[in-house]
């Protein structure tokens, strides 16, 4: 990958922050009303979606580590 190819991934992984959070808020929105349901094997599902998820967000918060250092400085510091 080219030095140049970087930063526009880098600012990609950034602008995603808002998109993963209206989706994860959908996603349990979606959670809850299944288990409301009254289904009890609908729980063991959510946990597994749950830590999914979990697993999903932690991958997203590295990323977005890694791309803030790859930024220059000026830049990152306007997303915080």
């Amino acid at each position: 990958m080219v030095e140049s190819d970087i930063n526009p991934l880098a600012r990609t992984v950034l602008d995603e922050d808002l998109e993963l959070s209206d989706t994860t808020r959908m996603v349990f929105h979606r959670l809850y009303e299944r288990v409301c349901a009254a289904q009890p094997q609908l729980i063991e599902i959510f946990r597994m979606e749950d830590e999914f998820i979990d697993r999903l967000k932690r991958v997203y918060s590295l990323s977005k580590r890694l791309a803030k250092l790859r930024l220059p400085t000026v830049v990152s510091a306007k997303e915080t």
